[in-house]
């Protein structure tokens, strides 16, 4: 960009919270807990720059989950569905616009008439992108990213509005503004739904920003993750001389809006913490960190490990491989950790980990289904994986030997004796037998093979 790269006078700390946490009332905690979270860094003299995911209400598998995301990814089935396109449009909007107010009134927020102002505009935009995206004779990929990445916008104006409230009473340290990838600059490629940044010209726009903008002006940026833009005109090159409130899509018409794909919201925060040089980047969970065991299943007896390297907490699924990559570049530690419970936290850095280090993931009823060699050949992988996908069967892991191939799956037991006939169709001779299914990442300890025989057994 040609801009001398602004140094902070603070530490920075990059926070990300995802859509559970403003998933909630006021009076259930998780809300509270952000708030607390970010005023206790403040209070440390350091700056602070969340990122919150879309809204969503209930945790996966609940009968009361909903998932605004998840609505906006499957806009065209459910417009599908009815008469006319007219019709499911409207539909669309109305539950989306309703999810949003009942946030609104969970938050005590029903009062703010811009928020509310702000929320229909947005509403009724979407609207318009979906009624040209439904009626398109083929896919356009550019009007999908700018209506999946929507819940993301919309979710920032609400938590911006809940913590300026707090601050107009006194109970939090900052004004809030919500910001997105428009007004930082974060550049991508045209690979639209699974988008790269291109770090090259995106760190020193979002820093500038960010600094320039809102930290060295005590604001804290409640920022977007998930989106991204595209910007082939290079229209966006007047971002360092414009005032942060004349920036609007109008003005960068040319500029498209992108999606950063699975896991973009973890990526748009660890690039953030690469950006900014953060003192850490912290992922704010429902668990006290990477735990040794799945604490639904053992309970307290689930330990915190202390320590991780990156390649160890991409293997267990902590961080997405995507969301490694800048926090790696920078060197910048990742902190998982429940808000509810702070000193209890994994640190994620280049670290070497002692001997005897583990995590185990839940012990599985399974189906281990052992079939003939896969071909080595263009294509031969996908079109054995599609016959599972056919007959809705979940393939945890595949194992290629001499003698054949081991896929682990779950499922009912009629979807995965319709996949083994599907198999059997196909020449490669497959056997299915039930098994214990457990991942060991780590040294397999006597200790932790004394503790699964117990399982076993008990």
């Amino acid at each position: 960009a040609g801009v001398p790269r602004r140094r902070s006078r603070k530490d920075v700390v990059v926070l990300k919270f995802g859509g559970t946490t403003i998933g909630a009332t006021k009076q259930q905690g998780r809300i509270k807990l952000a708030r607390q979270t970010i005023a206790d860094v403040l209070a440390q003299d350091k700056f602070v720059v969340p990122v919150f995911s879309a809204y969503r209400r209930g945790r996966s598998g609940s009968e009361k989950k909903f998932s605004v995301t998840d609505m906006l990814q499957s806009y065209k089935s459910y417009v599908a569905e009815y008469d006319s396109a007219a019709e499911g449009v409207e539909s669309f909007g109305q539950e989306l616009l309703d999810a949003h107010m009942t946030l609104a009134r969970d938050l005590e927020l029903e009062g703010d008439e811009e928020l509310t102002r702000e929320i229909r505009a947005d509403i009724d935009a979407l609207k318009n992108t979906v009624t040209m995206s439904c009626s398109a004779f083929e896919n356009v990929p550019s009007l999908n990213d700018v209506i999946i990445t929507a819940g993301e916008r919309l979710a920032v104006k609400s938590t911006s509005a809940y913590l300026s409230g707090e601050h107009r009473a006194g109970d939090f340290p900052m004004q809030t503004a919500p910001v997105t990838a428009l007004e930082l600059g974060i550049y991508t490629n045209d690979n639209f739904g699974a988008a790269t940044i291109d770090w090259a010209r995106a760190v020193d726009h979002s820093r500038e920003v960010l600094l320039g903008q809102y930290l060295e002006h005590d604001i804290v940026p409640i920022v977007t993750g998930f989106d991204g833009i595209y910007d082939p005109h290079n229209e966006f090159k007047e971002i360092m001389q414009t005032r942060h409130d004349e920036h609007c899509e109008a003005h960068y018409s040319g500029v498209y809006r992108t999606s950063l794909g699975r896991g973009g919201s973890d990526l748009t925060a660890t690039f953030l913490g690469l950006a900014l040089d953060a003192e850490y980047v912290g992922f704010c969970k429902e668990t006290p960190g990477v735990l040794t065991a799945d604490d639904m299943l053992v309970g307290e007896a689930a330990q915190t490990v202390r320590q991780l390297d990156y390649d160890l907490a991409t293997e267990a699924g902590n961080i997405y491989a995507r969301a490694v990559e800048p926090v790696r570049a920078g060197n910048v530690p990742v902190h998982i950790f429940d808000p509810a419970q702070p000193q209890e936290r994994t640190v994620v850095t280049n670290v070497d980990l002692p001997s005897g280090m583990y995590i185990v993931e839940r012990p599985m009823e399974a189906v281990n289904i052992h079939a003939g060699t896969i071909p080595d050949e263009p294509g031969a992988l996908i079109s054995f994986l599609e016959v599972f996908a056919e007959q809705d069967v979940n393939v945890e892991e595949i194992r290629h030997q001499r003698s054949g191939t081991d896929c682990i799956v779950y499922g009912d037991e009629s979807a995965i004796q319709g996949t083994v006939d599907k198999l059997h169709e196909r020449g490669l001779r497959p056997q299915a037998h039930f098994t214990w299914y457990i991942r060991v990442i780590g040294n397999v300890t006597e200790e932790l093979a004394d503790s699964f025989n117990k399982f076993m057994t008990g």
